[in-house]
């Protein structure tokens, strides 16, 4: 049923919840299971530019999206990993969270989008809508939202 499974992951509680509702449903159905991280900015601090530019690196944002990598998306990919997900890619990906994680879907062909429920209230929702609603409404695939 399920062959790829994007997995929108902020470290945040909710999205913990999401990562572990995510391996128990690719590990059931064999799937490929894709942890991304959208970061609206992602902005090298000069220490590391410094450092980026001593070692000709072109791109010192490039740096501080690897960290971003390290520090929360591969801590999730060894869980699944441990947990039996025999296929997992991590990605962090720069923009608007909601349609970032929309057209990472759709380019890799996900059947599965799941991603914490995070709460704004009822006026803040009613006003800027949220990430989740903004995917369930415009996904061309199954969202599963974890509370």
């Amino acid at each position: 049923m399920f062959k790829r499974i994007v997995l929108a992951y902020d470290g945040s509680t909710h999205a913990k919840r999401a990562l572990d509702a995510a391996i128990e449903i690719a590990t059931k159905f064999g799937a490929a299971l894709d942890v991304v991280q959208v970061v609206t900015h992602a902005h090298a601090p000069e220490a590391v530019a410094a450092f980026a530019r001593a070692e000709q690196v072109e791109n010192p944002d490039q740096i501080e999206l690897a960290k971003c990598a390290a520090s929360n998306l591969a801590p999730a990919a060894t869980q699944a990993r441990k947990k039996g997900v025999k296929s997992v890619n991590v990605e962090v990906l720069r923009g608007e969270a909601a349609g970032e994680t929309l057209n990472y879907a759709r380019a890799n062909g996900a059947d599965l989008i799941v991603l914490g429920r995070r709460g704004l209230s009822r006026v803040g929702g009613l006003m800027l809508g949220s990430v989740s609603a903004k995917i369930a409404g415009q996904a061309d695939c199954a969202v599963l939202t974890v509370k």
